[in-house]
């Protein structure tokens, strides 16, 4: 008789609370779709809680992804349910669907070899981390919140300039509310009064620059039919809308409602967003044509067609807009306010494949000027773009994507640059983009090889001649950055010829400032930082508490370790 493994029966559990779920799913689909963004709206505002590094059970946005994949994937039986119940089954629904999505991703743990899983007749799963290297996308959670942390600082002055003015938004908010309340919750989201709407936009616009991907492409590159100044500016406004209401239903929440108030500001707070009316006014606001804004819109909205794609792993952006239908969308607070514009990135690459591809080499340009700003001082110079690297017989050897000379210290640095995409959607990518990473080391020996052969003075060459005449480099530094990979649980060894690293690597051990004047030896400093640091090991941060989750009514506990589970059975 065959026995089945503990991480069998689980997967086995899993596929029922899967099928479960799916009997649940009301056959309205519209109405089933908009109760659950409601809810995960309202939940989102009233904690003010969820950040994308948090490790908790569940969070109003954890469940909405795998809940929306199976409600636009589910066909029930017609069943009529009452507006109240619908409610009810949302907030049941995000919850288990949060749970589901947090089991699934300890099984792909435990099959990774991340965590193990007590074996035997236990009716319980337990499970503890069995590795001193955190988990690929772990790593890169943590990287994109540090960026965005070192953004939110250097943006700072001007975001403190707009927070100054919006208690006086707020207290107009509370006026137009009181005066026009009917008004207010139904058109709020699209027009209040000339002030308060211009501070709204503004500060969406003012949020969304500390965002890593902000600057990922220049402002007039073009893909999928507009060009991501035109992105980045709608998405302004529809974030500007998001805090507009975010603020409105803040001034609810400050004076408690009753359950039956709340249940109306929930409603009124998720209304179904006209196609007509939505583009209108932002085709008003940003002074664009209507068939601009609708392309700009669809590529940050999920519907039938983009589900399998931004759905297929959990920890992926959400949705900033879902489809209803055809003349409907619906805004997701979670999806406008945590990490829109990699959504966009992402159904951008999906969907225009080929424009995506072809404007890479646009983003190492930027990537080669933020490496730049850290050496903005006089005594270094830059090569103005990539630098090949040729043999003997003038054939192409290899080549730098960026030179950076210290006059003061004679030091040379080379690096390679690697502008992949973060947030795979599969295994298969994730093996993609570790393998491009690390096919740098055959780079790192080239670039090597030919400074030995030929010497490092010989690339000053490169460089303007009437800041390097007759100087000498004493020493060159090969170093490997990845945008916002670098890291990978199943990696293999590094090659010691080259430093390795992400840019949020940088930005952190930096401190996100550049090298200064007095700087005794810059470029190798930078070197030692990287190579002596040691991204994949567990902090205080980064290592979970322990947690409980259930499925159906089995619970799973998790671990931080194999001594923490032996002192919980103490």
């Amino acid at each position: 008789m065959h026995t089945y493994s503990k991480q069998e029966q689980l997967r086995h559990l899993l596929n029922e609370q899967h099928d479960h779920l799916q009997h649940t799913i009301p056959s309205d689909k519209q109405r089933s779709l908009l109760a659950l963004i409601r809810a995960s709206n309202w939940h989102y505002q009233a904690t003010q809680q969820y950040k994308p590094t948090d490790n908790p059970s569940w969070t109003p946005a954890s469940g909405l992804q795998k809940a929306l994949s199976l409600c636009l994937t589910t066909q029930n039986t017609p069943t009529p349910i009452a507006d109240e119940a619908l409610d009810a089954w949302a907030d049941t629904t995000l919850q288990a669907c949060a749970q589901l999505a947090e089991a699934e991703s300890i099984l792909a743990y435990c099959d990774s070899g991340f965590m193990h899983m007590q074996q035997g007749h236990d009716t319980d799963f337990n499970v503890w981390i069995a590795s001193k290297k955190m988990p690929t996308e772990w790593r890169e959670q943590e990287d994109i919140a540090s960026w965005t942390h070192f953004l939110e600082q250097t943006n700072a002055p001007e975001m403190q300039a707009l927070s100054s003015e919006r208690a006086y938004m707020q207290q107009q908010l509370a006026l137009f509310l009181a005066q026009r309340h009917e008004q207010s919750l139904n058109q709020s989201l699209y027009q209040t009064t000339p002030a308060i709407d211009n501070y709204y936009h503004h500060l969406g616009a003012q949020h969304i620059k500390s965002m890593p991907p902000y600057n990922t492409y220049p402002a007039s590159a073009t893909i999928g039919g507009c060009t991501f100044a035109v992105y980045r500016d709608t998405l302004a406004a529809l974030l500007g809308m998001a805090l507009k209401q975010r603020d409105l239903s803040q001034i609810a929440l400050n004076q408690p409602p009753t359950p039956k108030q709340s249940r109306a500001l929930a409603h009124a707070l998720t209304q179904p967003l006209a196609d007509t009316s939505l583009i209108k006014a932002l085709s008003t606001t940003l002074a664009l044509p209507h068939a601009t804004v609708r392309l700009a819109l669809d590529a940050y909205t999920l519907d039938a067609s983009n589900l399998a794609y931004h759905s297929s792993v959990f920890a992926v952006p959400l949705s900033p807009l879902i489809r209803l239908d055809e003349q409907h969308r619906v805004a997701s607070f979670a999806g406008l306010l945590t990490n829109p514009l990699f959504f966009l990135t992402r159904e951008l690459k999906r969907k225009y494949s080929y424009e995506y591809h072809t404007a890479s080499q646009l983003r190492e340009e930027i990537f080669r000027q933020d490496v730049y700003a850290l050496f903005a001082d006089r005594r270094f110079v830059k090569s103005t773009g990539r630098v090949e690297l040729k043999g003997t017989q003038g054939t192409l050897t290899t080549d730098v994507d960026a030179l950076i000379f210290d006059r003061k210290t004679g030091a040379l640095a080379l690096f390679e640059l690697k502008s992949q995409d973060p947030f795979a959607y599969s295994s298969q990518e994730r093996q993609r983009q570790r393998d491009y990473f690390y096919s740098a080391s055959k780079q790192v020996i080239a670039s090597s090889d030919w400074v030995k052969r030929n010497g490092a003075n010989a690339l000053l060459t490169r460089l303007d001649p009437t800041q390097v005449k007759r100087l000498k480099a004493q020493n060159a530094y090969i170093f490997v950055l990845g945008r916002y990979l670098a890291h990978f649980f199943d990696g293999p060894p590094l090659a010691t010829r080259a430093a390795w690293g992400t840019w949020p690597q940088v930005l952190h051990l930096l401190n996100g400032q550049p090298f200064a004047a007095n700087e005794a030896n810059p470029i190798q400093s930078l070197s030692n930082k990287l190579s002596k640091d040691t991204p994949l090991a567990f902090t205080d941060q980064s290592t979970p508490i322990i947690q409980e989750i259930i499925i159906g009514d089995k619970p799973i506990h998790a671990h931080s370790s194999f001594e923490a589970y032996k002192n919980s059975l103490l």
